[in-house]
């Protein structure tokens, strides 16, 4: 993180008093009306490793927003310099800046704070407009012209706002926090909250296609990134183990429809995923917990290993 625009290395924030607002490099709200889409102004910037860059990767595709507005992208594996700018397949480079962190110092250099992803930056004004990924969501919808329909139906945004919510609260953080749980109890409350709506989300699919209906939305944008990294990393690495999402029929279709929209098989890259995750400094986690899972079907047969066979 920054502190007073000077870099520290994996440092945690409750530490610091002088931590800045929550929105501090926020778009929300009636600002958004006040912004404008300028073709050419505007740079996302993105890990496609990270799962709330994707959010903003998949809307950048499926709006077609190639035409009026570039991304870069960042080395997946994130060491004691942060988000930046190493060689490597995929990562698609910079030409004014080395670290992610540059881009929160020019917008304000005595900065403290947090430096994540997506950014997406004014290039005009060399300033963050947003860091936070519902923000670029709604303006990468909202904000730009193309020819494809909104991802916020208005007749759904009491519902998507809902649906958003339960998603952040029990899938995108109840996966982190399960990972980095320093006790058992956390452990096992936390991988609790994502089986749960795991469960829900597995019996709404079998209801209807996508997450609030017949056509994706945003709050599919949101959903997809975690459920694609689910079987790869969360239920290793994070210990997110009574079962892989394959095992939910109608999850594992949803993921099979999202994938066959054009252009989102463009936006995965196992391989920044598995090397963000497997190497990054971030996801070290010495606690000794122990997994809750897998269920195993066997143990629970009633079957008599000691009898003759017929």
């Amino acid at each position: 993180m920054l502190i007073n625009g000077e870099w520290r290395v994996l440092v945690q924030a409750n530490q610091y008093a002088a931590i800045m607002p929550e929105g501090y490099f926020r778009c929300s709200g009636a600002d958004q009306n006040q912004f404008k889409g300028t073709p050419g102004r505007y740079r996302l910037y993105i890990s496609l490793a990270c799962p709330w860059s994707h959010q903003a990767y998949l809307i950048w595709c499926l709006k077609g927003l190639d035409t009026v507005m570039d991304v870069r992208i960042v080395h997946p594996v994130v060491g004691d310099s942060g988000w930046e700018f190493k060689s490597g397949e995929g990562v698609v480079p910079d030409e004014t800046i080395t670290h992610i962190r540059d881009l929160y110092i020019q917008s304000e250099a005595e900065y403290t704070g947090s430096v994540t992803l997506p950014v997406l930056w004014d290039k005009a004004q060399q300033v963050i407009v947003t860091h936070d990924a519902t923000d670029t969501l709604q303006l990468l919808d909202r904000q730009f012209e193309s020819d494809v329909s909104t991802y916020y139906p208005i007749e759904k945004l009491e519902i998507m706002h809902s649906v958003s919510q339960f998603i952040q609260n029990y899938l995108y953080e109840g996966v982190h926090k399960a990972g980095l749980a320093t006790t058992q109890l956390e452990y096992e409350t936390q991988v609790g909250y994502v089986f749960s709506a795991l469960d829900e989300l597995d019996a709404l699919l079998a209801k209807t296609r996508f997450i609030t209906g017949a056509e994706p939305t945003a709050c599919d944008c949101e959903l997809w990134p975690i459920l694609i990294r689910f079987d790869a990393v969360y239920y290793s690495l994070f210990k997110c183990n009574r079962q892989h999402v394959w095992d939910y029929p109608h999850l594992s279709r949803y993921i099979q429809s999202m994938y066959a929209l054009p252009g989102v098989a463009e936006t995965v890259n196992m391989d920044h995923i598995q090397a963000h995750y497997y190497a990054s400094a971030w996801y070290k986690n010495n606690a000794t917990i122990l997994p809750i899972g897998p269920e195993l079907p066997w143990l629970e047969s009633q079957t008599n290993l000691n009898s003759d066979p017929e």
